[in-house]
């Protein structure tokens, strides 16, 4: 069985390039929630904008969606849910469930368009993923000296193995792998990654792909899925973000991303964040 996912385009080779350290330029904090017979998933709803990853060592837990027949899903697996509002997950047979849950911290592009709603891996396929689990629960289960930092820093290893496996397997596919395969479009992404501040327009990115500025924004909304702006913009929040997480004050993360003002960045932020940069620098301070 599998869990519900979003639809993607065909897969193409990405062969030529290693994506992860690019996947992973921004990826989510994960933070130990339970670990035990049961665990109060309704509680992340309570925390705003984060996912969940939950490692079941033993029973049977399910996976619902609204509108959607439950998925049932059996030891030993691991369940990742990137948007916090897509899929609960339950157990059933408490005494007869072992599972962990750990909170996420937002996941940023280009990674968040890439995931689905719920990835389930069967843990049978993936041995060198097992091993860190079984750590996982080895550690929770002894509570030696220092196990919760070791449990942190271990959740930390299993989430990037966890997108390793997801784009082995191909479930990671579309979007951004796609444009960087496409020898007209890679220099373009490159160098927004790499400047996310400079003053960009359709016609300086047009000129790094060597294409019209009509051409460029066709083929890379065809290959991307979304028009360049859109993901210059999306690229731009991702890095504050990370900036904000950081403890920068909110003037100098709007000019390291690219705004002229600070009052310009935060009424970006706030339509695509739903909360001021400052507010939400004190709730995620407050997380961790």
């Amino acid at each position: 069985n599998r869990a519900p996912s979003q639809t993607f385009s065909m897969h193409t080779s990405t062969e030529t390039f290693d994506p992860l350290p690019l996947l992973l330029r921004f990826a989510p904090k994960a933070r130990l929630f339970d670990a035990g017979e049961f665990c109060d998933t309704s509680l992340f709803q309570q925390q705003p904008g984060i996912g969940s990853l939950h490692l079941l060592s033993r029973g049977t837990i399910y996976a619902r969606q609204d509108g959607m027949k439950p998925i049932e899903i059996k030891a030993p697996s691991l369940v990742l849910i990137p948007r916090k509002d897509a899929v609960q997950v339950n157990g059933i047979n408490i005494p007869e469930t072992e599972w962990m849950c750990a909170t996420l911290s937002d996941f940023g592009m280009p990674l968040a368009a890439l995931l689905p709603d719920c990835s389930v891996i069967d843990l049978h396929l993936a041995p060198r993923l097992r091993n860190v689990v079984d750590w996982l629960f080895e550690e929770a289960d002894r509570r030696a000296y220092g196990y919760m930092a070791a449990i942190d820093r271990l959740l930390q290893t299993a989430l990037v193995m966890v997108i390793r496996h997801l784009f082995e397997t191909k479930t990671l596919c579309g979007g951004l792998l796609n444009t960087m395969s496409d020898p007209k479009l890679r220099l373009t992404l490159e160098a927004l990654h790499e400047a996310p501040e400079r003053d960009w327009t359709l016609d300086s990115m047009a000129a790094l792909a060597s294409l019209s500025r009509s051409a460029f924004a066709q083929r890379f909304t065809q290959v991307m899925g979304m028009p360049p702006l859109t993901y210059l913009t999306e690229w731009r929040m991702t890095a504050a973000r990370d900036l904000l997480i950081q403890g920068k004050p909110v003037k100098v993360v709007a000019s390291a991303v690219g705004y002229q003002s600070a009052a310009a960045f935060s009424r970006v932020f706030i339509r695509h964040v739903g909360f001021s940069p400052s507010e939400w620098q004190r709730l995620q301070q407050n997380l961790g």
